[in-house]
């Protein structure tokens, strides 16, 4: 104990124990104890029965939407075993049950599915299972649809990739170093394993690794993405089958530079590095070479991080977006790839409102509001676009656009979005990220439904940091530019209230993920206009140097430069808390229990600290069991307590009276 007490001590840091614990997942029950105390805190619930009924059309909605346009198989939660999935074939009357095929401990599962093939038939299937925490393991379950029996099961050092069926059902997998050093990709057959492609037979046609597979349906030739010893891309065809003899027929493109292929009948669709700038962007070109006389034709040449593409059938779509003026989108270009040609399409739809737009699987296109709404459809042969599904609140919305001025001088944009008409103003929520390039836009869900149905306004500030406004955008909210972000952020709360968008003592922030810093810095730094802050698997603990990631000193600062540390530490919500401060906010932490991004003991540390160091001492902690960085099922028991507990903290926080 004093051993541990003097690296606290040397550490400056009053919670490491809590760290500690967190990572070796003692806190379990202690976790489920401050769930129950927070659901119990929020008994009273303040959402109408309108908004209440507002927020169950929304989660119906994106429940359903999914099964009626993905008919392929997917993984969904089972609900009847905690933690554990399922997938579903649609238009078949059976799925595979998660209880035989995920390990139980104590009645929960503790293996996720990462990753699953089906067969063209779709009577035989293979499933790759990771168990938490290992990720140098992985189960292969290879089986057939005989009442839900699995046939055979296979245990492996590593993990797999890129499983496909060949024309024989026979399944291929990617092989990794450490299943043997002579072969490349393995056969199963007959319940074993077999080399089907020795590492020999690969270098003697000039490449050095296997980078991914597809097979050609009709035909059942393999295609292979290779890497030469000299780094150059290329795609090979290659027949694969089952005996002694290895096949050799490999046939070359002689392309490099390749960043995706799909396969059709007539030949390939690539996408390659292009030699070309497209206005000193890195750009593609996208070609079809036919097989076997490798013709090429040319389609299409575009900013590759501004183009995604698909392929239906015999053709395909491509989606170009241009970047646009003060985060304003630019003109959005859709193409129908056929195998000579790439013809741009009409797209007869008012883009005044959309933030984003692109290709869905099954030649569908996907288009989002500011809102967070969503269209999905398709072209028809009239070159007309039609609707298949709107994700659609339950009233209308009024979207406007501000801005306010930052420390430095520098504009920023902002968004509101509020129920129409205007009723009685409750709040205002404001959400910040401003963090990897990624622009801040708003998610279609039920909290976000209950909370314009009560009356909340809605404002997203798109700080530096994010990529609203492109690279330069980002690089000003970057590394030792990080403090942009709070500035950024709080010049949007000041210019909602100038704009009566907001009032003192009735704003909550919002901040997911590294969007904790610019919110919990803000509840921290104006108590005159912060009634609380909400973070929602948040990066609190964003100075520590235990567990700091590459990825982390990129984005933040490198806390090997004394410099760059002191800025990192100085916006770091956990450091900020330990220092204490006059805020008189409240504040509400949700973490997911094996998240890998943010862990959960960021949020039991800066709980903790809280709880003892804040003036207020008033602060909430709910933890989704089983969940990682990322929100799952909507329709999940967890995931509603977490949206109840959410919306009435958000709802009392804006009360004179509300209840400590």
């Amino acid at each position: 104990m004093g051993a541990l007490f003097v690296i606290v001590i040397r550490l400056y840091d009053p919670y490491l124990l809590w760290q500690i614990s967190g990572q070796n997942r003692f806190i379990h029950s202690w976790v489920l104890d401050q769930n129950l105390k927070t659901k119990s805190h929020f008994s009273k619930d303040l959402r109408s029965e309108s908004s209440k009924r507002d927020a169950q059309f929304v989660e119906d909605l994106r429940i359903n939407y999914g099964r009626k346009l993905k008919i392929s198989p997917r993984i969904e939660i089972d609900h009847d075993f905690p933690g554990c999935q399922k997938i579903v074939v649609d238009g078949l009357p059976y799925e595979i049950e998660s209880k035989l095929l995920q390990k139980l401990v104590h009645g929960e599962c503790v293996q996720r599915i990462q990753e699953f093939v089906f067969s063209d038939d779709l009577k035989k299937f293979a499933i790759e299972l990771r168990h938490w925490n290992q990720s140098g393991t992985a189960t292969l379950i290879v089986g057939s649809f005989t009442e839900g029996a699995i046939v055979v099961e296979v245990q492996v050092d590593g993990v797999f990739r890129n499983f496909i069926f060949n024309s024989d059902g026979h399944l291929l997998y990617k092989n990794l170093a450490n299943r043997g050093s002579s072969c490349e990709i393995e056969m199963l057959s007959q319940l074993q394993f077999a080399c089907a492609l020795d590492k020999a037979i690969l270098k003697k046609n000039g490449y050095a690794e296997v980078l991914g597979m597809q097979r050609l349906r009709h035909d059942g030739t393999v295609w292979l993405k290779a890497k030469g010893g000299d780094g150059k891309l290329g795609i090979l065809r290659w027949e694969s089958s089952v005996g002694k003899e290895i096949p050799e027929k490999i046939l070359d493109t002689s392309l490099s530079k390749i960043r995706d292929f799909k396969i059709v009948t007539g030949g390939l669709f690539i996408e390659q590095e292009s030699s070309k700038m497209n206005e000193g962007l890195a750009s593609s070109d996208l070609l079809f070479i036919t097989t076997p006389e490798m013709n090429l034709n040319h389609l299409l040449h575009a900013p590759t991080s501004n183009l995604s593409w698909q392929v239906n059938g015999e053709s395909g779509t491509a989606l170009v977006k241009e970047a646009g003026a003060n985060g304003e989108n630019g003109e959005f270009s859709l193409f129908k790839l056929t195998q000579v040609a790439a013809t741009k399409l009409k797209m007869n739809f008012d883009k005044s409102l959309m933030s984003d737009i692109s290709l869905w699987g099954n030649g569908q296109i996907l288009m989002q509001t500011l809102a967070g709404e969503s269209y999905i459809g398709h072209f028809n042969g009239k070159e007309e676009f039609h609707i298949d599904l709107e994700l659609k609140y339950p009233f209308k919305l009024q979207i406007e656009k501000f801005e306010g001025l930052s420390s430095d001088g520098t504009s920023i944009p902002c968004t509101k979005v509020s129920r129409f008409p205007q009723i009685a103003q409750t709040g205002t929520v404001i959400e910040a990220y401003g963090a990897y390039g990624k622009s801040l836009k708003l998610r279609y869900n039920g909290i976000h439904a209950t909370l314009l149905s009560e009356g909340v306004t809605i404002i997203l500030a798109h700080a530096r940091g994010g990529g609203e406004l492109g690279s330069a955008w980002h690089l000003g909210g970057k590394g030792r530019n990080k403090i942009n972000t709070v500035a950024d952020v709080y010049a949007c709360t000041q210019a909602a209230i100038k704009n009566k968008f907001a009032f003192p003592q009735k704003i909550i922030m919002l901040g997911q993920s590294a969007g904790a810093i610019p919110a919990m810095n803000l509840a921290l730094d104006h108590p005159e206009i912060v009634a609380g802050a909400w973070v929602d698997v948040p990066f609190l603990d964003s100075a520590n140097k235990i567990d700091n990631k590459e990825l982390d000193d990129q984005e933040f600062g490198a806390l090997s430069s004394d410099q760059e540390e002191t800025i990192r530490r100085g916006l770091s919500p956990y450091f900020r808390l330990l220092q204490g401060s006059s805020a008189k906010a409240r504040f509400l932490l949700t973490c997911g229990e094996d998240d890998d991004n943010t862990p959960l003991w960021q949020c039991t540390k800066s709980f903790n600290a809280i709880k003892e160091r804040h003036p207020r001492k008033t602060a909430f902690l709910f933890t989704l069991v089983n969940q990682g960085h990322y929100a799952g099922a909507a329709n999940a028991q967890a995931e509603l307590d977490k949206n109840y507990v959410v919306e009435n903290f958000i709802l009392s926080s804006f009360k004179a009276d509300r209840p400590e």
